[in-house]
């Protein structure tokens, strides 16, 4: 019997929040790379995404695409394999203010 789960992750909307937040889910993949209990610990995750309407991107932890991006957010956390991780990511472009209306 196998303590693996496999996590089905849906698509995430594919416009972020704002332009200039992101959310970043970065997960354990469909192809058992993570243990059961980070697969119901990512499972959950998503579903607070969803229920609360966050706009969200994901990582693949174990898709070799991915590989050199989730090293990136593997060195900004400081903790390897350990799923699922959330970073947000800030663009340093303030908003252009919106036009100032006078009557």
């Amino acid at each position: 019997m196998s303590t693996e789960e496999e996590v089905t992750v849906p698509p995430s909307p594919s416009s972020p929040t704002s332009p200039l937040n992101q959310i970043i889910l970065l997960h354990g993949g469909l192809n058992g790379g993570s243990t059961a209990a980070q697969a119901g610990n990512t499972r959950r995750c998503i579903d607070l995404l969803i229920a609360k309407k966050v706009k969200y991107r994901d990582v693949d932890g174990s898709d070799s695409e991915q590989k050199e991006e989730r090293d990136s957010l593997f060195q900004i956390s400081g903790v390897r394999g350990n799923y699922p991780q959330l970073f947000v990511s800030v663009s340093s472009s303030p908003p252009t203010p919106p036009p100032v209306l006078r009557a």
